[in-house]
This record gives structure tokens, C-alpha cells and sequence, in this order.
């Protein structure tokens, strides 16, 4: 019997090192990842490349600024075209946003959305929820990963997209949805005689903890201040060898 998970991107490192030993039985992939495993099954060639997004965004807008009404008077400002692409984001996962929107908008959403994947499709791009809806179409013609029997989902709440991918796979199969439990948190407070100390403190519970072997995705540090902490912890992290980046 072979196991797939379909867990968050988080969660990918941690469950394939718990499951090491049953790598034959088990495969886990995030749903981004299952959905690029379904194309390539299928032969499907297609390119990613978000700044292209980004322009065809603004192309969209300006190619269609003397006919807008409802959109008009905001869509000179850059925060429509962040607005915007939430707005396409949410209809490619199947979101129903148009109830909520006067006649007028609609029409206008549906002429801008229209455009916006006609630039894209020019260029052989594929948006992350147009990836999924193709994927979609090729789990209905045929059974993709056959040498699965066990689907469980771990950890996600899928969108009406996704869910509709996960149920279709799902058939013939036995589907289990899995939460993972959660700790009460514990807390422990210390004190440290000044800010060099303090970071010094972080530190080496920082790489305590990295050395045991927990995955880097799971450890956060905050800081009050961070700015003024930032000249100490520089040194003080390369030191002990704990990579990091601001968030």
C-alpha cells in the first residue's frame, strides 16, 4: 500500500525525515508540487515567471484605462493593480466574487480577468491556479499517480479548487484528513544582564536547538527593536554559524 501526503510546504522536510524509513510506501508533496508531478505525467510544457504577471497586470490596465467606468477613478492608483490581482487570484480558485459586485464591475472584472490570461497564454505562462485547473482536467481523463491508494491530507485547508483536484484523485482510493495536534506552548523567561548578552543567549539556544535537529523553517527570533539589535546580532550569529534572514 503507498501513501501520498499532501501536507504544507512547512511541514515537508520534518515528515520525510519521520517517514526515512517507509521511502518506498510513501511519497509527500505539497499541493503546488502534486500539481507539477500531474502535469509532467500528462506532458504539459509551461513556463512560470512572476514579474511577467506583474507586467501584464499594468499592460491589462492600461490597455482598457479609457473604457473603465466602475474602476476608473482608482485604476491609476498602484494599490488597484495589488487589488486586482487578488481579484483574478480569487476567481481562478473558483471563488465566487461577483455577487457581491454591482452589474457594472463584473463586466468590467470579466473583460480585465479575459485580458490579463490572453497576455500571459501569449507568452506560454501559467499562473499557479491556471496550473491547477489544467491539472484538474488531466486527473479527470486518467488515473494519475496509480501506484497510490492512500491519500491524506495533513494540515491543509484546501480552496474550492483544490478540493475539487483532491476529490477527484480521491476516487477508488481511501482518503484520510489528518490535523496534526497541538501543544500548549511553554514558556520559559530569562535575563540577561545586557543587550550583547541577551543575543548571546539567543544564540546558543538558536544552535542547541539546530544541532537536535529541528527543521530552520520552525525557529523565529523577535526583537523589540530590531534594528538597534542588529549590529550585535550580526557578529554574534555568524560566530555560531546560524544562518538567518529578516522577515
Amino acid at each position: 500500500m503507498r501513501v501520498l501526503y499532501i501536507v504544507p510546504n512547512a511541514y515537508v522536510r520534518n515528515l520525510r525525515r519521520t517517514l526515512s524509513g517507509e521511502s518506498g510506501t510513501c511519497l509527500v508533496m505539497t499541493l503546488p508540487g502534486l500539481v507539477a508531478q500531474i502535469l509532467k505525467e500528462g506532458l504539459v510544457s509551461y513556463k512560470e515567471d512572476q514579474i511577467l504577471e506583474e507586467v501584464a497586470l499594468w499592460q491589462t490596465v492600461r490597455d482598457h484605462a479609457d473604457v473603465l467606468q466602475f474602476f476608473g477613478p482608482i485604476a491609476h492608483y498602484p494599490g488597484f493593480i495589488q487589488e486586482l490581482k487578488w481579484l483574478f487570484r480569487q476567481l481562478d480558485y473558483g471563488e465566487d466574487i461577483f455577487a457581491s459586485m454591482p452589474g457594472e464591475g463584473q463586466g468590467e472584472l470579466r473583460l480585465l480577468h479575459n485580458h490579463y490570461q490572453q497576455i500571459l497564454s501569449k507568452y506560454g505562462i501559467m499562473t499557479a491556479p491556471v496550473q491547477l485547473k489544467r491539472s484538474l482536467e488531466l486527473a479527470k481523463q486518467r488515473r494519475v499517480l496509480a501506484e497510490v491508494d492512500v491519500i491524506r491530507l495533513q494540515g491543509i485547508e484546501p480552496n474550492p479548487l483544490q478540493q475539487e483536484l483532491i476529490d477527484v484523485l480521491a476516487e477508488g482510493r481511501r482518503l484520510e484528513i489528518v490535523w496534526p495536534k497541538v501543544q500548549e506552548p511553554v514558556i520559559e523567561v530569562r535575563k540577561a544582564s545586557d543587550p550583547v548578552a541577551e543575543v548571546e543567549m539567543i544564540g546558543q539556544a538558536l544552535r542547541k536547538q539546530i544541532e537536535e535537529g529541528t527543521p530552520l523553517e520552525t525557529l523565529g527570533v523577535a526583537f523589540p527593536s530590531p534594528a538597534q539589535y542588529l549590529p550585535i546580532l550580526l557578529p554574534v550569529f555568524e560566530k555560531l554559524k546560524i544562518p538567518w534572514r529578516a522577515p
